[in-house]
C-alpha cells in the first residue's frame, strides 16, 4: 500500500494537507488511486473507504468507523452527514465522482455488446445466404442481370462493413469496456444528447439505429427511399416508408404532391433546386441544362427528362471531386463508385454513399439501355428527380473548400474578428470563382491585415503562446508575407518576435509567482527569469 499523504500515527502529522487539498491535486490523487485498483471488483462504497484509507495513510483494513472519525478530523469545518451510510455515499460522490455502481454499468454494457454481436452475426448470416443464392444462380445461368450484379456488390460491401464493426466491438471489450463502465457510473443522469435521442456510443455499431430507422449495417435496410424526402418530419418519413411498402399507388401520389409543393407552405422541388443553383458555382455552370431538365419534367416530357437526369447526377459528383482536389487524370479513369468513395472519405455530410453506389446505378442503367416502357417513365422520373435534389444539396456543403471560405469571408466581414482573419490565412490559396462576385470583399479582407488592431492581436497572441518561437502565429505571419499581404507589417512583426516572446515569458513567470504566493506555497521566492533584460534583436 502506497500512502497518498505522508502521516505519522493514525493519520496525524500531514493531515493539514488534506484541509487545503486543491481540486487539481484531488483529481491527480483520484487518477493514481484508480490506476492501481480494480474499480469494477469493488462496490462504490468500498472504493470510497479504500480511497480514504490511502488518502490518510491508514491500513486498508481500518474499520469504516475509524476512517470516518479520522477523515472528519482532517476536514474539520466541513459538514459531512453523521449517518455512516450517508457519509460514505457522499464521499463516493464527491471524491470519486461515482453516482452508481461501476459493476452494474459493466453488466449493462456487456449485455449491449452481446446483443450487438448477435445482431452482426444475424446480418452476416443473411448476407452469406443471399451471396450463395446469387452465386448459385450465376453458376446455373452463366451470368447475372445488372440488378443482381449490383446487389452482389452491395452484399460484399455490407459484409466488410459488419466485419469491421465486429472487430471494433472486440477491441472495445478488450481495451475500453471497464473504463467506459466506470465513466458511465460517474454520471448524474442522461446527457443532453441522450435526452434528445442520440445515444452514447461506445463504438460505431452502437448507433446502428437512428430515430428508429433501419440499421445502416443491415443490407436489408438500404432501399429506394434511403436518400429521399429527408426534410420531412421523422414521424411523417416513417409513414411514407410504410406507404411505399404497402400502397405504391398512394406513395406516388404523395411523392408528386411533395414535388409540386404547397404554395406558401411547402416549397416545390423545382424551387429548391433552382435556389441551390443560384448558391453554387458547381450548379451555376449547369444552370441552363438543369432548368431545361426541370422544364421537361413539368411538361411531362419524361423521356427527355430521364435521358438528362442521370448524366447530371454523375457530372455533379465529378465536379464535387474536382473541388475536393481530385485531378482530371484520375477523374478520367474513375468510375462512379470511385468518385463516391473519394467524396465519402472527405465529406462527413455525404450520407448516401450506399444508395448512389448500389441503387442508383441500376436505375441509370435501366434508362441507358432503354429498359423503360411508357408506364414506367413517369414513376422513374419521380425517383430521378428526388435523387437529383440531394446531389444538388451536396454542392452547397460547407465542407467544400470554396464554400468554407465563402462562409468564413461572411463571418469576417460581419465581425471583423482577428481570430477569423487568421483562419482566412489557412484558405488564402482557395480561389473564389467569379460566379460569386466576391472580389470586392476579398480586397476588403486583405486590407484588414494592415490595421493596427490585427497586429496588436498578433503580438498579444504570440506573447501568450508558451510555444514561443514554435508558435503558429509566426507561421501565419510568414505565410502572409509570402502572399505579399501586408508585407511591411509582417516584416516588422517577425523582426520583433524575440522581444515579444521574452515579454510573454516574463508575464507567465510573474503570474506563476503571484499565484504561488497567493496559495502560500512559495518558498524561497521565485526568480523572475535568468535575465532581467530583453534579448538582443541583432
Amino acid at each position: 500500500m502506497i500512502p497518498l499523504l505522508t502521516t505519522t500515527r493514525k493519520g496525524e502529522g500531514m493531515l493539514s494537507k488534506l484541509q487545503g487539498l486543491t481540486i487539481g491535486a484531488l483529481m491527480d490523487l483520484r487518477s493514481s488511486f484508480l490506476s492501481r485498483h480494480d474499480y469494477i471488483a469493488f462496490s462504490r462504497i468500498d472504493l470510497a473507504k479504500l480511497f480514504v484509507a490511502e488518502l490518510l495513510g491508514l491500513p486498508p483494513r481500518t474499520s469504516p468507523e475509524e476512517l470516518a472519525v479520522e477523515f472528519r478530523k482532517a476536514k474539520s469545518g466541513t459538514n459531512f452527514p453523521i449517518n455512516d451510510v450517508e457519509f460514505w455515499d457522499q464521499i463516493s460522490k464527491l471524491y470519486l465522482g461515482l453516482q452508481s455502481e461501476p459493476k452494474d454499468a459493466l453488466v449493462k454494457l456487456s449485455l449491449d455488446v452481446s446483443e450487438d454481436l448477435r445482431s452482426i452475426d444475424e446480418n452476416l448470416r443473411y448476407i452469406e445466404s443471399e451471396s450463395a443464392r446469387l452465386n448459385s444462380s450465376k453458376t446455373a445461368s452463366g451470368r447475372l442481370q445488372a440488378t443482381d450484379r449490383y446487389y452482389l456488390l452491395q452484399l460484399d460491401y455490407y459484409k466488410k462493413k459488419n466485419l469491421i464493426a465486429r472487430e471494433e466491438i472486440v477491441q472495445f471489450m478488450a481495451r475500453d469496456i471497464r473504463r467506459k463502465a466506470f465513466n458511465q457510473a460517474c454520471r448524474f443522469g442522461p446527457t443532453s444528447m441522450q435526452i434528445l435521442g442520440f445515444q452514447d456510443r461506445p463504438y460505431p455499431y452502437s448507433s446502428k439505429r437512428f430515430l428508429g430507422f433501419a440499421s445502416r449495417y443491415d443490407v436489408r435496410g438500404l432501399g429506394e427511399l434511403s436518400n429521399k424526402l429527408m426534410d420531412l418530419p421523422a414521424s411523417t418519413y416513417r409513414e411514407v416508408v410504410d406507404l411505399h411498402k404497402d400502397s405504391i399507388e398512394d406513395f406516388y401520389e404523395f411523392a408528386q404532391q411533395y414535388i409540386d409543393g404547397i404554395p406558401g407552405q411547402w416549397r416545390s422541388v423545382r424551387e429548391k433546386i433552382l435556389d441551390l443553383v443560384e448558391r453554387s458555382h458547381i450548379l451555376g455552370r449547369r444552370r441552363h441544362i438543369i432548368k431545361t431538365m426541370l422544364d421537361h419534367y413539368d411538361a411531362k416530357d419524361y423521356m427527355s427528362f430521364v435521358s438528362i437526369a442521370p448524366l447530371q447526377v454523375e457530372g455533379i459528383f465529378a465536379d464535387v471531386c474536382r473541388d475536393l482536389g481530385i485531378d482530371e487524370a484520375r477523374l478520367d479513369i474513375s468510375s462512379l463508385n470511385d468518385k463516391l468513395e473519394h467524396i465519402m472519405g472527405e465529406m462527413d455530410s455525404f450520407l448516401f454513399y450506399e444508395y448512389y453506389a448500389f441503387k442508383f446505378p441500376v436505375l441509370r442503367n435501366l434508362v441507358a439501355h432503354g429498359g423503360l416502357v411508357d408506364d414506367d417513365l413517369a414513376r422513374t422520373s419521380i425517383f430521378l428527380l428526388l435523387d437529383f435534389l440531394p446531389v444538388c444539396e451536396l454542392a452547397v456543403s460547407e465542407e467544400l473548400p470554396i464554400n468554407r471560405k465563402l462562409k468564413l469571408m461572411d463571418s469576417i466581414l460581419a465581425t471583423r474578428s482577428s481570430e477569423k482573419l487568421l483562419e482566412w490565412v489557412d484558405v488564402i490559396s482557395t480561389e473564389i470563382p467569379d460566379f460569386y462576385r466576391r472580389s470586392d470583399d476579398d480586397i476588403r479582407i486583405r486590407a484588414m491585415f494592415e490595421e493596427d488592431s490585427f497586429w496588436d492581436f498578433m503580438v498579444e497572441k504570440l506573447e501568450s503562446d508558451p510555444k514561443g518561437k514554435d508558435s503558429k502565429v509566426i507561421t501565419y505571419a510568414k505565410r502572409l508575407k509570402s502572399a505579399e499581404i501586408s508585407a511591411d507589417r509582417c516584416r516588422g512583426f517577425l523582426a520583433s518576435t524575440k522581444n515579444t516572446i521574452w515579454r510573454g515569458e516574463q508575464r507567465r513567470a510573474e503570474a506563476a509567482a503571484s499565484t504561488a504566493k497567493l496559495l502560500g506555497a512559495i518558498s524561497p521566492p521565485m526568480e523572475k527569469s535568468q535575465s532581467s533584460a530583453p534579448p538582443s534583436t541583432s
